[in-house]
């Protein structure tokens, strides 16, 4: 996208489609924008996937921006959780009353999100986390490029095993660990 000047702003698991060959689809451009300027100060998408820039600031590199999400879309993907979720067992849930939860959860998650405060879990391999940790990098310091993405060997290492390649099934998943944020 990033060749092309497209700036999504809202890249997360319920805007990946795979089609009938296993190919993965980015859908729902609605809040993003063909720009030729890098930058933006519009705050759009989802909270739990937008940068630390864009929640501290409001002031961005839109394709900085997308890479972060990527990151944090990978992340989901391997792990089966948020890297910003500070309640993946649901400890804290008894401890609150309705609403305050959800409160509570959208608080640190912003937090840990603008602190850059996850951990990559032990049994990634080590090639995705360095591309996560390359995506998900603090303020100020450089992101890999989406064109480089691609050939990270993390991609080459995949498309080389065969227990990699997908088979034309749709893994069904009971909840999306993002809807506790909702």
């Amino acid at each position: 996208m990033d060749s092309k000047g497209i700036i999504h702003r809202d890249i997360k698991p319920a805007n990946v489609m795979i089609d009938c060959y296993g190919n993965a689809r980015l859908i729902d451009f609605g809040v993003g924008d063909d720009q030729k300027a890098n930058w933006s100060n519009l705050v759009a998408g989802t909270v739990t996937c937008m940068s630390p820039e864009m929640l501290r600031d409001g002031y961005y590199n839109g394709y900085n921006n997308d890479v972060w999400s990527l990151g944090v879309l990978l992340f989901t993907m391997v792990t089966g959780y948020h890297p910003f979720d500070k309640d993946v067992g649901g400890h804290y849930r008894q401890r609150f009353n309705g609403n305050h939860y959800k409160t509570w959860l959208m608080s640190e998650l912003v937090t840990s999100t603008i602190r850059v405060d996850y951990q990559v879990p032990y049994g990634v391999s080590l090639e995705c986390k360095d591309l996560i940790e390359k995506c998900m990098t603090s303020i100020g310091t450089p992101r890999i490029k989406s064109d480089v993405i691609l050939r990270h060997f993390w991609f080459k290492k995949c498309s080389n095993d065969s227990n990699m390649r997908s088979n034309g099934l749709v893994i069904n998943m009971p909840f999306s660990p993002l809807n506790k944020f909702k």
